[in-house]
């Protein structure tokens, strides 16, 4: 049995703890418990952040099927360069996309990273209506 917490008696508890505590998230329904350190908050708000620009989402999308340079990603965007070149730098320092060098041309291709590859299937998987205006 759980004990109730009043919300006073859980702010005083949550202001008595140092800035590196821990988030504790306990989920009956499948018994296991998800912990996400404080300073980890801030840099999944930044990847979803990039998630929710309709353009940035897009290039995500593309990505994740085949790497592509810069013009292709142009190309089929129907957006300008130096506005495709931005939005993939900005992936690049969060960490969602890589650069790879071919001959002249320079290759960006979605990273290893474990939370992009996760989101880009549940991407995937449902596609909302909203996104198919993305695509026109």
């Amino acid at each position: 049995m759980r004990e109730e917490l009043s919300m006073k008696d859980l702010i005083m508890s949550l202001k008595e703890c140092s800035k590196d505590f821990l988030l504790s998230i306990y989920n009956d329904t499948k018994n296991t418990k998800i912990v996400i350190e404080e300073n980890k908050i801030e840099e999944f708000a930044k990847i979803f952040g990039a998630f929710s620009n309709p353009l940035r989402l897009k290039i995500i999308t593309l990505l994740a099927q085949v790497p592509m340079p810069v013009c292709i990603i142009t190309a089929l965007t129907k957006a300008d360069q130096s506005l495709i070149s931005h939005h993939l730098n900005h992936l690049r320092k969060l960490g969602i996309v890589k650069i790879r060098s071919v001959g002249k041309y320079r290759f960006y291709e979605i990273s290893d990273n474990s939370i992009v590859k996760n989101l880009i299937k549940v991407i995937q998987m449902h596609k909302p209506k909203n996104l198919e205006k993305l695509e026109g």
